[in-house]
């Protein structure tokens, strides 16, 4: 019974891991997800085509968002570390 217990918590941990890494790689991808559209916008604004207090707007919003999503994955990450740690 112990070693199955031992042998579970050696496979959950090497999961979290695992996960820790998958999660942090996907949360990089979103918060690129929120810049890439921003190439646009500047290029909009080069050719005057738009609105530039608008696309400013627009621009930071896209800013926020990716930073709000950049302190998720960091928090994220320390949690999940955090957790290794005490199951280690």
């Amino acid at each position: 019974v112990l070693l199955k217990g031992k042998n579970l918590k050696e496979s959950f941990i090497k999961f979290m891991v695992a996960s820790t890494v998958t999660i942090g790689s996907l949360l990089e991808i979103m918060a690129y997800a929120f810049l890439i559209p921003i190439i646009t916008d500047l290029e909009n604004i080069a050719y005057n085509n738009g609105n530039v207090e608008e696309t400013a707007i627009l621009i930071a919003k896209r800013l926020v968002a990716s930073g709000v999503i950049v302190i998720g994955q960091v928090a994220l990450s320390k949690t999940l570390t955090k957790v290794l740690k005490k199951l280690s």
